[in-house]
């Protein structure tokens, strides 16, 4: 709540204030569905896997996203990936691995495999939005504003 507030009163001191429903109200469903994707189901996510997972394996996972997010730009913006980006990415999910095994690489062996995937799924959950407000069409002030309010109301206790 503190972001979506944070973020009406930032386009109210642009004077962008209007614009923030006229905004909803093009794609009300589009903002329902993102706003629900991301930042809410990102965080359910994400805690379960600090619930699963000490911090100490949850966070440096989580902390992938970058990874994740180049991947996400090539499938949903359309850009390249270059060779030496494919193996950035290797070797950063190598890393993903030995820190997942505690270094037992062979072994294989997880604290909590479920707290493993929903640190990694939380990546590509939270992967979604940012190249979805890249794009050209979308005004990601707004957007984010929505995104914000849309999963303050639904997790509003």
């Amino acid at each position: 709540m503190v972001s979506a507030l944070s973020l009406a009163a930032v386009a109210g001191f642009q004077g962008k204030l209007n614009l923030l429903t006229s905004t909803f109200a093009r794609r009300p469903l589009y903002y329902l569905m993102l706003g629900l994707i991301n930042p809410l189901i990102y965080y359910l996510v994400l805690f379960k896997a600090y619930d699963l997972l000490p911090a100490s394996l949850a966070q440096p996972l989580n902390y992938s996203w970058a990874i994740t997010l180049t991947l996400m730009a090539a499938l949903f913006l359309g850009q390249k990936i270059r060779k030496q980006d494919w193996i950035a990415a290797a070797l950063g999910y190598a890393g993903v691995v030995v820190i997942a095994t505690k270094g037992d690489l062979l072994g294989l062996e997880f604290d909590s495999p479920l707290g493993v995937g929903l640190a990694l799924l939380s990546t590509v959950v939270g992967g979604i939005l940012d190249p979805e407000c890249k794009k050209p069409s979308r005004p990601s002030d707004r957007s984010v504003a929505w995104f914000s309010v849309i999963a303050a109301l639904f997790h509003w206790p």
